[in-house]
């Protein structure tokens, strides 16, 4: 049984608009755990009923724990790469992308207006 996990903490955030089309986001996040053997490290998108105020959407930094044998419980945190998120279609609303970890987040404002005002589309 897999037990999916928020990971330690985000040590970087990159968010790049590729303007071909389809137009999407390109996110990119790097981060920390606490054991080596993380698996299916990826960006978990929150769901919402109704836009988030400000245009800040929000992702989880998650992956799935190692088996306790390969637990390395040394306490030493281990550097982790999560696959690149590719969001197409997002919201014209946007703003900007903020990413949770347990220690920490990283958020990165794209636009000081909606996407929409900047004419992507």
């Amino acid at each position: 049984m897999s037990n999916q996990v928020q990971l330690q903490s985000v040590t970087s955030l990159q968010v790049t608009v590729n303007k071909k089309f389809p137009l999407s986001l390109i996110i990119e996040v790097t981060g920390e755990a606490t054991t080596p053997g993380f698996t299916n490290i990826h960006l978990e998108p929150y769901f919402y009923i109704a836009p988030p105020e400000g245009g800040l959407y929000e992702f989880s930094l998650t992956g799935v724990v190692p088996d306790e044998e390969v637990n390395d419980k040394t306490g030493e945190k281990v550097n982790v790469t999560a696959e690149v998120y590719v969001w197409e279609s997002f919201p014209s609303d946007l703003k900007g992308i903020k990413v949770y970890a347990n220690e920490n987040s990283a958020e990165e404002l794209l636009f000081a207006e909606p996407a929409e005002a900047q004419g992507l589309f």
